[in-house]
């Protein structure tokens, strides 16, 4: 076989142009196009070979069709809009506050799941949201006496509080009593109280 071809010139065939195309069909009425109305239970998505596909479109069912309506409690609202919209509802969506079901899931659905409604019907969904944050807790104010104004402002926000300075001599500096200026001597409300994160404590310099 070897000294058959010997001295044949070389050949660089090309290889077969060949395609194929993903087509979704009604494989219950013998692979035509799907209408607006068929079950997505129905439908298959199938590949060809580009130029063999189904290009008629079913002729059945022709109009909306009494079927029941999927649950889509639980669902997160994308995912139940793209199911309801594949049984050929339309839908309407309102949000509710819950404590209990995730946010962006759906706790309610109108006509109710399991109930019989033709395909075109409005289906109205209920979507969680969180409610709002409750109030934050108390928080320990800092003592902040002897600090410096600017470490006591530091350490007043870090713990939530909003600052109010008020210069004043603790005494009278001429009477050597130690005082220091620049120096926090006193706070309202005192250090180790418990007030409402975000309120003013007031400091002394």
């Amino acid at each position: 076989m070897v000294k058959a071809t010997t001295g044949m010139p070389v050949m660089n065939w090309r290889k077969p142009d060949i395609q194929f195309v993903s087509v979704a069909v009604d494989e219950t009425r013998g692979g035509c196009l799907p209408t607006r109305w068929t079950l997505p239970t129905d439908i298959r998505r199938i590949s060809f070979y580009d130029g063999t596909q189904p290009t008629h479109r079913c002729s059945q069912p022709s109009g909306p069709q009494l079927i029941a309506v999927p649950s889509v409690i639980g669902w997160h609202q994308a995912n139940a809009e793209r199911v309801l919209g594949s049984y050929a509802y339309s839908v309407s969506v309102s949000t509710e506050e819950s404590a209990t079901a995730p946010a962006g899931t759906v706790i309610s659905e109108t006509p109710l799941a399991g109930s019989m409604a033709y395909q075109g019907t409005t289906v109205s969904i209920v979507v969680a949201t969180a409610p709002p944050p409750g109030p934050a807790p108390p928080a320990v104010v800092p003592d902040v006496v002897g600090m410096t104004q600017s470490d006591a402002i530091l350490a007043l926000a870090a713990a939530g509080f909003s600052v109010q300075v008020t210069t004043q001599w603790e005494c009278d500096p001429h009477d050597s009593c130690g005082a220091v200026a620049g120096q926090v001597w006193l706070e309202t409300p005192p250090g180790g109280a418990v007030a409402d994160p975000n309120s003013t404590v007031i400091i002394w310099v």
